[in-house]
């Protein structure tokens, strides 16, 4: 997704698992090591309740940039979910 240029963006995703939401900029190498150092989430991924909304808070820079953004679970768990993103 691109990011304008010194604007908040909040990404919330709903659904009936325990999910989280993560980012990075699109620029980042594709290793393991670079994602994690750059990585921005997992801010508000509670353990309790299992299941609910969960929200990730952006701030771009001077300029626009591009980020990846990811919805992750645990290997056991998943379906469908609702994403909204606002600005």
């Amino acid at each position: 997704v691109t990011l304008a240029a010194n604007t908040t963006y909040t990404f919330e995703a709903d659904a009936n698992f325990d999910l989280a939401i993560y980012a990075f900029p699109a620029a980042t190498p594709c290793s393991e090591i670079a994602i994690n150092k750059a990585c921005k989430g997992h801010a508000t991924d509670e353990l309790m309740p299992l299941m609910g909304m969960e929200s990730l808070s952006l701030t771009s820079g001077a300029t626009s940039e591009d980020w990846i953004v990811v919805v992750d679970s645990n290997p056991y768990d998943g379906g469908p979910f609702t994403m909204f993103a606002t600005w």
